[in-house]
């Protein structure tokens, strides 16, 4: 995501070196798409758009895999296909702005956001219109959103104060609480070797 609210899209290509045995590895540009009217704060993907074993689109519902979605200071959250077509805009999603934004990768129609209010909404793409407010708290608002590995139901939430912690979206409450840090947590990021491995990265 660009400061400009443009996504731009980049492939890593691999090639074979004319004279030499070895692996070339290269960077290819995509043109950018622009649908945001602020900086792009935060993007996701889902993982498994367009494999065989997606649950199909419901009636209504865009025919091509969701892919990504994209989140803004101007408070909108965008779903876009994996053609690049725009699934949903969503405006306002979060008023004050959205800081982080989670597909769920057990759904390909559910994703989490966060905003600078300090709410957590999660969102069925299914209907749109029906988004649950799941998390609200002024004194620990959030900073980074991710859905837990193989659980479905489950976020892991760090906070500005620089703590983590889990919530269940659906009974909205809070376990494992941990301070980690002393201030705001910046990212977070899931060991693909070990799944409930998490590393997090903040201003400390």
């Amino acid at each position: 995501g660009l400061d400009s609210g443009a996504l731009q899209l980049v492939r890593i290509c691999t090639t074979t070196h004319e004279t030499r045995d070895t692996l070339h590895h290269f960077f290819e540009m995509h043109p950018t798409y622009c649908e945001h009217d602020d900086r792009i704060t935060d993007v996701d993907v889902w993982r498994n758009a367009g494999d065989s074993t997606s649950s199909p689109p419901t009636e209504g519902a865009a025919s091509t895999p969701n892919l990504v979605i994209s989140g803004c200071m101007d408070g909108r959250v965008i779903v876009w296909d994996k053609n690049m077509g725009i699934s949903y805009n969503l405006h306002p999603a979060h008023p004050a702005g959205v800081i982080s934004v989670s597909c769920n990768q057990e759904d390909n129609h559910i994703f989490a956001t966060a905003g600078l209010e300090g709410k957590i909404k999660v969102w069925n793409i299914r209907n749109v219109k029906s988004c649950r407010t799941v998390y609200t708290d002024e004194m620990e608002p959030p900073a980074v959103i991710s859905w837990v590995p193989g659980r479905k139901n489950t976020l892991l939430v760090a906070s500005k104060t620089g703590a983590v912690f889990l919530l269940n979206t659906e009974t909205k409450t809070v376990s494992a609480h941990l301070s980690v840090m002393d201030r705001e947590i910046r990212n977070l990021s899931w060991s693909s070797a070990r799944p409930q491995l998490c590393a997090v990265a903040g201003d400390d």
